[in-house]
């Protein structure tokens, strides 16, 4: 998909402080809606959740470390992954904790979006969330114009009829390159 000729639209982005940014009066409401947890559970998670905000000193986040946390993060988040889905042309999209990398097909019919990026930071908004501004991008796959960016831990470069899988400068000192061409992957 990344070497498409295809005009898809790439909005790479990450949300920022995100353990640290997570609302817990949302999250707690979020918790009695949902059914699935006994009282007994739903009271145990809100005494964390009391006591991580008693030693933060702060109305936001949910400790790092702590077993729960990755799910609490997830529940969190399930209205953010629905409304993003929801969101016209949408072909591909990936989420590993707060990264995210989402490909649109433009609808050709219809209202005009306007920008894929901002309709995801307007999201994240409603959600009480904010973006990394420089973990954000959004580019036309089909320009041919040479196009960087990194997720998970890799770094990405689209040239015309070629991309570039390599290890992150932040993530590896081992300087390994993949090659992707023709759909067949090689080390280089």
């Amino acid at each position: 998909m990344l070497d498409s000729k295809f005009p898809f639209e790439l909005v790479r982005t990450d949300i920022s402080s995100f353990y640290e940014g997570i609302d817990r009066k949302r999250l707690v409401e979020k918790l009695e809606r949902d059914q699935l947890l006994s009282p007994t559970s739903k009271k145990y998670i809100k005494q964390v959740l009391d006591s991580y905000g008693l030693i933060s000193g702060t109305p936001t986040g949910v400790p790092r470390g702590v077993g729960i946390s990755a799910y609490m993060a997830e529940l969190y988040l399930r209205p953010v992954d629905k409304a993003i889905r929801a969101i016209p042309g949408l072909v591909l999209y990936c989420r590993f904790v707060d990264d995210i990398m989402a490909v649109f097909a433009r609808p050709s019919a219809g209202k005009n979006l306007g920008s894929f990026k901002e309709l995801i930071i307007t999201i994240f908004g409603d959600n009480g969330l904010t973006h990394n501004a420089t973990k954000t991008s959004e580019f036309t796959l089909a320009n041919t114009d040479p196009k960087k960016f990194e997720y998970l831990g890799y770094r990405f470069h689209l040239k015309p009829g070629q991309c570039e899988i390599s290890p992150s400068a932040a993530k590896s000192p081992i300087r390994k390159f993949f090659k992707l061409d023709n759909a067949l992957l090689s080390v280089v």
